[in-house]
């Protein structure tokens, strides 16, 4: 009740005196302005916040999505170096490879994932289906020779696309930089 009567008796003491009215409106438009601005940069800092953690996300799936498919590929080469090597488990071989392709295709619509992420993940997949559609030549060509030269080339650029994700891990989007610079104007 203490407080209804000093705020009643603050309301009185204003209007007694006329003047002091226009300086308290005013007081109140300032205070007004700026939680205006606080609130707005609050939530500038949150969608950007939101933005680089999306990406975050997106650049660690990505990582994921690529070493699944190198270690895929490298397994599989040690098992083809340990086994008969036949016609068919070249074939079991093809077709483990169009498997990893599976998750690399689907990444493209990820969320979070801004163009350098995807450019990578499609670097990666573009490898692989260069490396599959190779070794489908190779097969169908019986040349045994070229079988998994390609293999290998497709593992160390899957590698090198690692290295890359993980170095771009460290630096903002250009919508980030871009939106960053937008807002210091």
């Amino acid at each position: 009740m203490d407080s209804v009567v000093v705020w009643e008796g603050f309301l009185t003491w204003v209007e007694l005196h006329p003047g002091l009215a226009s300086w308290v409106q005013a007081f109140g438009s300032i205070v007004a302005i700026g939680v205006a601005i606080w609130l707005s940069n609050s939530e500038s800092r949150y969608r950007v916040n939101a933005v680089k953690e999306a990406r975050r996300q997106a650049i660690l799936r990505a990582i994921s999505i690529v070493e699944g498919a190198r270690r895929k590929l490298d397994d599989s080469l040690g098992a083809w170096d340990e086994a008969i090597k036949t016609m068919g488990v070249m074939r079991v071989f093809v077709s483990s490879m169009s498997e990893t392709l599976a998750p690399l295709r689907d990444f493209q619509s990820d969320s979070g994932a801004d163009y350098d992420i995807c450019g990578h993940v499609l670097d990666a997949r573009h490898a692989v289906e260069y490396a599959s559609q190779n070794l489908k030549i190779s097969l169908d060509q019986g040349d045994e020779d070229f079988y998994f030269s390609p293999v290998r080339d497709c593992i160390s650029k899957l590698e090198a696309v690692i290295a890359a994700l993980e170095e771009i891990q460290e630096k903002p989007s250009l919508w980030l930089r871009v939106f960053k610079r937008s807002e210091s104007r």
